[in-house]
């Protein structure tokens, strides 16, 4: 044999002899503990999603899901950690809406949530209703276009601030049905929520779940939940949609990512694990009790969802002349 061949056989001989080891990596992953980064306090829906995903991964992988809050700028401080994260799949980001509404409220963004990120899979979607003060004189989404068209600018509504999803929810309608009506911005979804309790503003929109039990007790009257379809959980209320306002849908969404580069191997093995986190029973009814319907989408529908919706939000705030920070 020549020097050439020997060499040849040799250099194939090592190549057989790392395809094995290679494979193996792939499938023992993960050998160390994963962190999985939640651009938001602790309390918040985000925060929920992550943690029962968290401790279901745990189980499933035997290595400890690290759940890391990274508050700041409307979500951008995590995420922006979560895109300059080393792309080995041990890092995580809990992704949500407030974060594709960043990609236009805010002037300047160090990262793209479109291209940055490699989609996993979208979780669920906590879908807006919106709810009037009792005193309102409207008990449909109609009726109540008609009274703020004869009184334009005069019907308030309060959100959790600017950029929010109560805040665009009230620009969306707006302009989607041709009325004017005034922001009243505050410090969170709580203080927006007890504002229409105390009749210090008209209306807002906010999750079902805030709603439902003041809807139940008379305190609040719901005109309509802004999702394709009823909400399992509120199914006597109508959608935009039945209520005539064609393709009104708007609600806080949250969905796994990883960042770019990340192996597309791992990308499949923490699909297919978090899906079937997604459809045990009991994290289902978890989910519900807080409004949130589980979609378990694959990567390419969630990566279709997250670049409609930064297109979709840019559109609301640029027209809307939303100031931007």
């Amino acid at each position: 044999m020549t020097r050439s061949k020997m060499l040849a056989t040799l250099w194939l001989i090592g190549l057989m002899g790392l395809a094995p080891q290679c494979l193996s990596q792939a499938q023992r992953y993960p050998t160390r503990p994963i962190q999985l980064i939640v651009p938001f306090a602790p309390g918040g829906g985000t925060d929920f999603v992550a943690r029962i995903i968290g401790q279901k991964l745990t189980e499933v992988f035997g290595q400890p899901i690290l759940i890391q809050n990274v508050t700041g700028a409307s979500g951008n401080i995590g995420a922006e950690r979560a895109s300059k994260s080393a792309p080995d799949g041990y890092t995580l980001f809990m992704g949500s809406s407030p974060n594709a509404v960043a990609m236009s409220l805010f002037r300047k963004v160090p990262f793209d949530f479109v291209r940055d990120f490699v989609a996993v899979t979208l979780v669920g979607s906590n879908p807006q209703i919106l709810v009037v003060n009792p005193v309102v004189p409207a008990k449909s989404v109609a009726e109540l276009v008609r009274l703020a068209k004869r009184k334009p600018g005069v019907l308030t509504y309060g959100s959790a601030g600017a950029g929010a999803a109560s805040h665009l929810g009230g620009e969306l309608l707006g302009m989607t049905a041709g009325i004017r009506l005034l922001h009243v911005p505050y410090k969170g979804a709580g203080p927006a929520l007890i504002s229409v309790l105390a009749g210090e503003v008209d209306m807002a929109f906010v999750t079902v779940s805030s709603a439902l039990p003041y809807v139940k007790s008379g305190r609040l009257r719901s005109l309509a939940v802004a999702s394709p379809r009823r909400s399992a959980v509120a199914s006597e209320v109508p959608t935009f949609e039945e209520a005539g306002v064609r393709n009104f849908h708007l609600s806080t969404w949250y969905g796994v990512q990883v960042p770019r580069g990340t192996p597309g191997d791992i990308v499949e093995r923490l699909h297919a694990e978090i899906v079937k986190i997604l459809r045990n029973p009991d994290v289902e009814r978890r989910m519900l009790e807080q409004g949130i319907e589980i979609i378990a989408s694959s990567p390419e529908d969630f990566a279709r969802h997250i670049a409609n919706e930064v297109g979709k939000w840019a559109r609301l705030i640029r027209e809307g002349g939303i100031q931007q920070q």
